[in-house]
């Protein structure tokens, strides 16, 4: 520590380090008690604590302006000017990256004659710009409650227009006024400190301990052509920095699982409380190294954590564990109405509708005990019935379900427990800020990030954790403030953000290596994700602001320089698993087939939930594998690589701003802001070679499908090739730049003086703005495209697939592979030979595709990619009223164009039979819709673009081939497909079969062909209220409000990999509705309160001395979050458009609704056994449909659980007897103070039995407690 705290402060003395690069702005207007404007009048700007002394005078109308000063509370304002009283304005307080107004009434007297009045809090109209956005000031920082003090990213959200941090998920939480949630631009002391590659909100590279922040701002709408970089939020961070008096504090947080309440599902499973015992320490000191002079200021920030983190594990119930299965059967339950999929058994009414068969029952419906022993020749099979070499996993492995609320409730239930999570970290910041000459000034400020967690918690009890974190972040910047006169003044910054995120396995955490499976309908028996990786980003900003008075305008000119570079390795070439239905073999067939119980609930075709699980649950436990899939990675040289080496690149890519305003005084109630700001976000590369790119873009491939289809041709498919790409293969690039990114912004600011009448009554005299504006701004990927670029490069990465089963589910269960031991594969796979350039998954003799009977998708992006862009505008009423408070009602719109969104290239398209006319997609339907009507197999008309399809592939009729047409032997043996209309995975079946050619419906190259596109758009409309008091009476207080709506096809954020599609590309708008981030309803509101008691107060005014120590200087703080329910998708397992839409959870399409939205009321309560979202569970469930082929479901139609909750904090000050500049401080914080219980969505899957089922909460959680001693001088 001794050698970060030496080193820390000596690199910034060499550095000769003023105040952070964001900057405060101080305008106003100086008029006589007639209302006209004073010219001449000389302004003094002063704060005696930092050395700074400014002076300007007034101009013909009577304005002033300090256009660029360091923010922060301290200053003192005096206007002079003879025949006038002096007026002096002390405790005037700037807040950082606004210009605050502050007018000025001089009286008729002698300058040698003086008025001093405490500045009004109230006055901080903003009347220069049509920015909107809100100062956190340090009062408000010191005293809010915050449950992490290393940074403040929890009161980031505190803006009206800003979806709060509440465990919705990446799409969700920090979403502002419409902007995507990884578009906000996150700054300290000017630097950018934004995760490059995560693009998570309000995420600050290398902490920002609050004890380092003065103060913060969050744009969010409008901002001027100053601010930049990304189309959401604009924050800007200041550190602390050192003052002619020395300050500083020493604290300790404790927080332990003795005052925490438990979480609300634990407690119904009578699972103890997760332990945690944090704490969080640290000091911080500022001062004088010389008077006037030179400054610094340090801080360091420790945190650990030794916790308990509560989980939930999907596991076989007992039955499953002795080798027997349980069903849905076909009889009453206990009310006398029939069984059906919700049935489960911790249902006292429906219990009585499972039937559990005994592990003899179970081999006897296994295929292989037939006679003949048609499984001799079997890979892996020994025994009939559950694979033994599974049941010793199964029972080695697995603990017993402790919760029958989760899982299906026949067979899985969750086994709920609280893993071990550790936190070590710990932040150094040192600042230092140097006053060259009363014109010039430096600073400079370092900090070093040094942390160990835990990243991914164990499997089970006993397991070492599964993944861990370590964070090595450093930043540096340097400035230089050069106030070449009261007109002219230049800012230059250089700083550095070295970001360096390593993820590691923990220790034997990954014992079946290099194999990962997924068991069937349970959870991993080890940990079944894992992806090692680790990135090094260091990200240095070369920045320069100039700003010039000139008569009435202010004109700023600046640029902002950004070369990144993006180091990562990343190890995921590994052999993945999968035990259990799947491959080719999707169903064991309709009802009645011998695979399940004579007994077993006949629901028709209309819901086949219960026949799911059963098929999932049996094909498991014989230990079936569905399929396997092998990573490889290749060198430059194109040689393979043994599993586990991974692979690690060096991308380049260079952001370049440039921008220019002006800010009009039109006349002293009314100003024009307008600039432009220009944009070129770089093409990442890779510097060593390893890229590579398609020859066939999105358009240009997918309008060959659509027409190929159409003239019923699938003999000549466009192919994708991958060849070398890049400046470094001195090749074409991912995409071409956009040289047209030009961000225009307008604001215009009018402060009207009405001196009498109604229009003074409604407008009042210099104490309301009116504002409109407007700007164009630019999303920022660069970063994260440059990670989804390289998940499957061809040439650097393939992989290779096989896929088990066939049409016959008990030919299949007789022939497939079955389990033998955790570091067995069922096969030797041998790496493809690499030449280029490559055509994927083309055979390269006979030109034949096979990546869709493989299943295989291909990564891609889409050379047409485009920078998305935004429209933002918007219209402002700022209002003062009494008591300093100010009253702001925002009305803000944000178009969204070209937004990132993944497109699927393979998608389904139509294709028609050139011998009969009939379509792909009318066919497959025709048999939906007869089996979903209960038809027979036998009774549904032939449809001839089946039977002509397979005797093109096969030459034989289905007739000669099967017996009977192709129609009846799909209905038959393919059910699943058409009940949930999944014409994708019936496809992929059909072709690895060989039943059907490549390239009908499907691409034959891959089954998904993602490309990384510009095929999204939104819409939001947002009214935004603030009520704002500043400190007065004891009494500081926010209240921001949000109506709004937002729209979109799709709302993913950039860093994903298969998902966030758009739905459908024959029609963008199909899946268009409410934003995954939207809500209704959004408040947040905080307030910091003196509790009026003791000698400061009006109780016990006049205490002795000794009752004033007990009574006196007490205050709360708080932070109540509310909102209504974000928007919500049904998901249906199906696929019947794209191969790979949802695929993070491959739960497919949104269900089609049909019914009545009444159906859709929601209220919580106890039905069969689960705690229900919906009034009724299955009035919502028959409220949807699966789609049919072709078709997507409505998307986001549903509303999720609201939110509240309320953070508490009481404080005590106790001065020391010594001093009344040093004093001890109490906290007692509680967060989520009225233990909330804030639940995340429902299942929303209607091929679940448990559709609807609450089964997580979100947020912060239970109540915890925290309590806290500070010592502060």
């Amino acid at each position: 520590m001794r050698k970060l705290l030496f080193g820390s402060f000596f690199t910034l003395l060499i550095l000769a380090t003023l105040h952070g690069q964001e900057f405060s702005g101080l305008a106003g207007v100086v008029l006589d008690k007639s209302g006209a404007a004073i010219a001449d009048v000389e302004v003094a700007l002063d704060n005696d604590q930092i050395n700074i002394h400014l002076k300007t005078t007034t101009n013909d109308a009577g304005d002033y302006q300090f256009p660029r000063v360091t923010p922060g509370p301290g200053y003192k304002l005096t206007f002079s000017k003879t025949g006038f009283k002096k007026l002096e304005i002390s405790d005037v307080s700037l807040g950082v990256a606004l210009t605050t107004t502050r007018n000025a009434t001089l009286e008729v007297g002698e300058v040698t004659q003086f008025i001093e009045v405490k500045a009004s809090a109230a006055e901080t109209l903003n009347t220069k710009d049509a920015s909107i956005g809100n100062v956190l000031d340090t009062r408000a920082l010191e005293n809010l409650p915050s449950i992490f003090r290393e940074n403040p990213s929890t009161l980031l959200g505190l803006q009206a227009g800003v979806t709060p941090d509440a465990g919705g998920g990446a799409n969700r939480d920090g979403a502002v006024t419409g902007a995507r949630t990884d578009q906000s631009n996150v700054t300290i002391d000017g630097i950018d400190v934004n995760d490059q590659a995560g693009g998570f909100a309000f995420t600050t590279v290398g902490n920002a301990p609050i004890e380092s922040i003065e103060e913060f701002r969050v744009t969010t709408a409008n901002g001027i052509a100053t601010d930049g970089r990304s189309a959401g939020g604009q924050i800007q961070l200041v550190t602390k920095s050192g003052t002619n008096d020395f300050h500083g504090s020493a604290y300790e947080f404790n927080r332990t699982a003795a005052t925490a309440a438990n979480d609300f599902f634990n407690n119904s499973a009578k699972i103890a409380r997760p332990a945690l015992t944090r704490n969080q320490f640290g000091g911080s000191v500022g001062g004088p190294v010389r008077k006037d002079r030179l400054f610094f200021f340090f801080n360091y920030e420790g945190r650990r954590d030794t916790s308990q983190s509560a989980q939930a594990r999907t596991v076989p119930l007992d039955h499953v564990r002795t080798g027997g299965l349980a069903y849905v059967n076909n009889r009453n339950d206990a009310q006398g109405s029939p069984c059906n999929e919700f049935a489960r058994l911790n249902d006292p009414v429906t219990a009585q509708c499972i039937t559990i068969l005994t592990a003899a029952q179970v081999a006897a419906l296994d295929p292989c005990s037939m006679s003949g022993n048609p499984c001799a020749g079997t890979p892996g099979f020994t025994t009939v019935g559950a694979d033994p070499a599974l049941m010793t996993v199964i029972t080695s492995r697995y603990p017993r379900a402790n919760d029958l609320a989760g899982g299906d409730g026949i067979n899985t239930g969750f086994f709920r427990f609280n893993a071990p999570f550790r936190v070590d970290h710990n932040t150094y910041v040192t600042r230092m800020d140097y006053k060259l000459n009363s014109k010039q000034s430096l600073f400079g400020k370092f900090n070093i990030v040094r942390e160990s967690d835990t990243q991914v918690v164990q499997q089970f009890p006993g397991d070492p954790p599964a993944q861990l974190f370590q964070d090595r972040t450093y930043t540096y910047v340097i400035g230089h403030t050069w106030t070449i006169n009261a007109n002219n003044i230049n800012t230059a910054t250089f700083g550095v953000t070295h970001q360096f995120n390593n993820f590691p396995a923990g220790p034997n955490a990954f014992p079946t290596f290099p194999n990962e499976f997924t068991y069937g309908p349970y959870s991993g028996a080890f940990f079944d994700s894992f992806n090692i990786q680790s990135r090094t980003v260091p990200a240095p900003t070369i920045r320069d602001d100039y700003a010039m008075i000139h008569g009435k305008h202010t004109f700023e000119l600046g640029m902002n320089l950004r070369p990144i570079r993006q180091k990562s390795s990343l190890t995921n070439d590994f052999n993945f698993i999968n035990i259990g239905i799947g491959g080719n073999l999707s169903s064991l067939g309709p009802d009645g087939s011998s695979l399940r119980p004579a007994d077993f609930v006949a629901l028709g075709n209309n819901d086949p939930t219960a026949r799911d699980e059963w098929d999932s649950a049996f094909t498991f436990l014989l230990g079936r594998f569905a399929f396997q899939q092998t990573n490889f990675n290749y060198n430059v040289s194109l040689q393979f690589q043994p599993p586990g080496t991974g692979k690690r690149r060096n991308f380049h890519y260079n952001e370049y701003e440039f921008y220019g305003q002006d800010s009009w005084k039109m006349r002293n109630d009314l100003t024009l802001t307008y600039g432009l700001r220009w944009s070129y976000y770089g093409v990442p590369f890779e510097a060593n070679g390893f890229e590579t790119v398609p020859n066939v873009g999105l358009d240009q491939l997918f309008s060959a499908r659509v027409r190929n289809g159409a003239n019923g041709d699938s003999s000549n498919p466009p192919l994708l090739t991958y060849d070398l790409g890049g400046p470094a293969n001195h090749a074409k690039g991912y995409y071409s730049p956009t040289w047209t990114n030009f961000g225009p912004r307008l604001g215009l600011a009018w402060n009207p003086s009405f001196k009498s009448g109604l229009l003074n009554s409604v407008f009042g005299d210099r104490k309301t703005t009116v504002r409109v504006g407007g700007s164009i701004v630019y999303d920022r990927v660069a970063g994260t495209v440059s990670f989804v670029a390289d998940q499957l490069s061809f040439l650097f990465q393939n992989n290779a697939s096989k896929l088990f089963g066939q049409t016959d589910p008990t030919a299949s269960l007789q022939t497939d592979p079955r389990f033998t031991s955790l570091t067995t594969p069922p096969v030797a796979v041998v790496p493809p030979v690499i030449t280029r350039p490559i055509t994927p998954f083309v055979d390269p003799i006979t030109g034949f595709p096979f990546g869709e009977q493989q299943d295989q998708f291909i990564y891609a992006v889409d050379p047409k990619f485009k920078t998305p862009y935004e429209h933002v505008f918007g219209l402002s009423v700022q209002r003062q009223l009494p008591a300093d408070t100010l009253l702001e009602i925002d009305y803000v719109g944000r178009l969204g164009r070209r937004l990132f969104a993944q497109s699927d290239a393979a998608q389904i398209v139509d294709f028609k039979d050139p011998a009969s006319g009939q379509g792909l997609i009318a066919a497959f339907n025709n048999i939906a819709t007869a089996e979903r009507a209960g038809t027979p197999p036998a009774s549904i008309p032939t449809q001839p673009f089946f039977e002509n399809q397979f005797q093109q592939a096969t030459g034989a009729s289905c007739t000669d081939f099967f017996g009977a047409p192709c129609t009846f032997i799909y209905a038959s043996f393919l059910p699943g497909f058409f009940d949930n209309g999944d014409i994708s995975d019936f496809l992929v079946t059909l072709n690895g079969a060989g039943f059907i050619n490549p390239n009908i419906g499907l691409a034959g190259q891959a089954a998904s062909i993602a490309y990384v596109s510009s095929k999204s758009s939104s819409n939001y409309n947002g009214l935004l209220v603030v009520l704002r008091k500043r400190m007065s009476h004891g009494l500081q207080m926010d209240f921001d409000y949000a109506f709004s709506h937002s729209i979109d096809n799709t709302s993913s954020v950039v860093n994903v990999v298969f998902t966030g599609f758009v739905c459908d590309l024959r029609n963008l708008r199909i899946c268009r509705g409410n934003s995954d981030f939207d809500a209704t309803h959004i408040v947040s509101s905080n307030w910091l309160y003196d509790l009026p008691f003791g000698h400061k107060g009006y109780i016990g005014r006049n205490s002795p001395g000794w009752a004033d120590r007990i009574i006196g200087d007490w205050s709360v703080s708080g932070i109540w979050s509310w909102h209504t329910g974000f928007a919500a998708s049904t998901a249906t397992g199906s696929f019947p458009v794209g191969n790979f839409f949802a695929a993070i959870n491959f739960d497919g399409v949104p269900a089609v609704f049909n019914g009545n939205t009444s159906a859709l009321a929601s209220k919580i309560h106890e039905e069969g056994g689960n705690l229900q979202y919906f009034v009724s569970q299955a009035n919502a469930r028959s409220a949807f449909s699966f789609p049919l082929g072709g078709q997507i479901g409505n998307r986001n139609n549903l509303r999720g659980p609201g939110y509240w909750t309320v953070d508490l904090r009481v404080k005590k000050d106790i001065k020391m007897p010594w001093s009344e500049r040093q004093k001890l401080q109490f906290y007692a914080e509680a967060f989520n103070a009225f233990n909330h219980e804030n639940f995340a969505d429902p299942n929303t899957n209607i091929s679940s039995g448990a559709f609807g089922a609450l089964t997580a909460t979100r947020g912060g959680g239970a109540r915890q407690m925290q309590f806290a001693l500070r010592y502060a001088f």
